[in-house]
């Protein structure tokens, strides 16, 4: 079994486990140790030791280019083994030189780290190299038609030979040799990753022998991108089916209500999830709320150190919040398995929550920034939604508690590409939505929310909810909340990409230049207009900024702040790339999914990929909405809030040097 030292990450996330991909290579009969790299990289490579008397000088091209054709069955035996992802092409092999032998440990074993850190130049010359290889003056084909696909390889046939040749004419025939055809591979597989996003790693690295004619050649191509196209749409529809699944599951029955007392004075308000900083600023809006007489803060039973009331204490005074607010007279912390029978509470609390909650906020749910988790993942937050909806119609009141759900404007990701009303459920929707158009405040489809797991489970919140009130009567309030930023004291929510790109800044001694509008709303007031809206009218509500401000802006206050210039995203994306490239082994402390210079790296590169001539890629996506109906409900979303600026940026600064997450003032403590 590898250590998790020894796995590494490629830059789409895939992850490889080297060792016994490395055992096979080596049982090769002229090879005595390998190991394999790519920490960062689309595609693996490998270097390799060879044998005493089988060692060749690596400056000699033909000699590397013959032990490479030699190790080629060795290789392909290898691949049939690997992942998709961790296969390697013949051209990233590269050999150890007499002047750099492995470094081994005195039990024989190789030094991965030392060894991959000797040749990191070596590395990144073969990836450079590769690169060149693969770029040409063609214009990539953007569909991938029988005739596009034709031109292209015709195309780079003419770029590399200087002359036409007959379409069902034998490249070998022709004199083409293995680079050449190499060159065509590379050329090709990257045309084909850039416009038909295909993963060209499940291919052989003999695709020109098996098709070595222009015309067969293009056939490959097409059956290729029409193939990924399925198989995205395949994935598409399967996503879609399966969030319909789950609300089907969770709405086979309701309970009857049946209503026996009076209705209570004040709003008594059950929330769910308050140990987090949007749930730390919702609990103190509520106890601040001279309408609200009792808080009924649930919270799961957690393994963290200290009681509920101290990391309550704790959460609150980390997010520049009142820490006394954890022995408010109106405040009762229950810390329970919340989807459990009773809400995981004894019968005698239990009734007496029931009889007088008035308003039900559930605020707790599963996060996850991982798109490709499995929805079942959100199985417990979706039956803890469902066992509040039975808990409200539960009630003794007149009318049920309204019940608030905590949405998210991810279940409008694809709102570009929502379906008109005559679409099959069954068909992919079309994308001739104007880009410009804003989202109104409305029920999603599933087509909206498909693409990100956290905003699936959502979405099947929402049709819970929707369900439920059209069988019951339930007045639930959906929340979509946009994104948030620092709160009173600058604090952010942990994990959130923009942190980590001004983290990276310093570290690059510079920011980029990212030429976006944002409608980034503070978390203290996001809190506030939700507590305002806990009796609205509307079902569905769009929380963010009512003015949108310039990104290059607040990057440009940030880089006043700390002394940094902007430059282009472009270079800055090349700087990244440097700095996670200048070694070709992971960072040590480093696990899959908490190298923050990969993760952002990642993100940029699914950007670029998504950018299409009628939707341009946006860093920090934000779909546009419609907010009418939350402006009309919140005085703070109406007229509140400052826009944007250098004081909030100031804030977010001095927290992050708080938390050392970037170094402090010049002559500061």
């Amino acid at each position: 079994m590898s250590r998790p030292t020894e796995l590494f990450v490629h830059v789409t996330g895939d992850v490889t486990n080297p060792v016994p991909l490395e055992n096979i290579l080596m049982e090769d009969p002229v090879v005595r140790s390998a190991i394999l790299f790519g920490y960062g990289r689309y595609n693996a490579g490998a270097l390799i030791e060879l044998k005493e008397g089988h060692h060749i000088d690596t400056n000699d091209h033909r000699l590397v280019e013959e032990t490479r054709n030699k190790l080629v069955p060795t290789v392909e035996r290898m691949n049939m083994f690997a992942p998709q992802h961790s296969r390697i092409y013949k051209e990233m092999t590269i050999f150890a030189s007499r002047t750099k032998p492995f470094s081994y440990s005195y039990q024989g074993t190789v030094n991965r780290k030392s060894t991959l850190a000797g040749y990191t130049d070596d590395i990144n010359a073969l990836y450079d190299t590769t690169e060149q290889a693969a770029l040409i003056g063609l214009k990539y084909p953007k569909v991938w038609s029988p005739e596009n696909s034709l031109h292209f390889v015709r195309g780079i046939v003419v770029a590399l030979w200087g002359k036409k040749i007959d379409d069902d004419a034998d490249f070998f025939h022709y004199g083409a040799d293995s680079i050449q055809a190499t060159r065509i591979r590379m050329i090709l597989f990257r045309a084909l990753r850039t416009t038909a996003k295909v993963d060209t790693r499940k291919f052989s690295g003999s695709i020109v022998y098996q098709y070595p004619t222009i015309s067969s050649l293009a056939a490959f191509a097409t059956r290729a991108a029409r193939g990924c196209l399925r198989h995205q749409t395949e994935i598409y529809l399967t996503r879609c089916t399966a969030m319909n699944n789950m609300v089907k599951t969770y709405t086979s029955s309701f309970p009857e209500y049946q209503p026996e007392t009076t209705p209570p004075h004040d709003d008594v308000v059950l929330i769910t999830g308050t140990t987090g900083l949007f749930g730390s600023n919702l609990l103190a809006e509520f106890l601040a709320s001279g309408r609200v007489s009792r808080v009924y803060a649930i919270n799961y039973k957690s393994h963290k150190a200290g009681s509920l009331a101290e990391r309550q204490e704790a959460l609150l005074g980390a997010s520049g919040l009142d820490s006394g607010l954890v022995h408010h007279r109106k405040l009762t912390l229950l810390e329970a398995d919340v989807s459990g029978e009773h809400l995981g509470l004894s019968q005698e609390l239990y009734d007496e929550v029931l009889s007088s909650t008035t308003h039900i906020v559930h605020n707790a749910w599963l996060s996850t920034f991982d798109d490709d988790s499995p929805l079942s993942v959100f199985d417990n937050s979706v039956r803890t939604l469902r066992d509040l909806i039975t808990f409200a119609l539960s009630s003794p009141l007149p009318v049920p508690p309204r019940l608030m759900f905590i949405s998210t404007t991810d279940t409008l990701r694809s709102t570009h590409a929502r379906p008109s009303p005559r679409t099959q459920p069954s068909q992919p929707p079309d994308t001739d939505k104007d880009p410009g158009e804003r989202t109104p405040e409305v029920p999603a489809s599933p087509y909206d929310a498909a693409g990100s797991a956290y905003g699936e489970s959502k979405w099947v919140g929402e049709q819970i909810l929707a369900a439920a009130a059209s069988k019951t009567p339930l007045r639930p309030i959906v929340v979509r909340l946009g994104q948030m930023c620092g709160g009173v004291n600058g604090r952010w929510r942990e994990g959130e990409r923009f942190p980590m790109v001004v983290q990276l800044s310093v570290e690059l001694g510079a920011l980029p230049i990212i030429d976006e509008e944002v409608s980034w709303i503070p978390v203290h007031f996001a809190a506030k207009a939700v507590a305002e809206m806990r009796n609205s009218l509307s079902t569905y509500l769009h929380v963010e900024h009512p003015t949108p401000v310039s990104l290059k802006s607040l990057l440009r206050c940030i880089g006043e702040e700390l002394g940094i210039p902007l430059i282009p995203l472009p270079e800055w994306t090349a700087k990244l790339e440097q700095t996670i490239y200048r070694s070709p082994h992971p960072p040590p402390s480093a696990r899959p999914g908490e190298d923050i210079a990969l993760t952002i790296l990642q993100h940029l590169r699914r950007v670029a990929e998504s950018e299409t001539p009628d939707h341009p890629a946006r860093v920090f996506k934000q779909p546009r909405l419609s907010s009418e109906d939350a402006w009309f409900t919140s005085p703070t979303l109406r007229g509140g809030m400052n826009v944007l600026g250098s004081e909030d940026v100031r804030l977010w600064v001095e927290h992050w040097r708080d938390i050392r997450m970037i170094p402090g003032a010049p002559g500061g403590p």
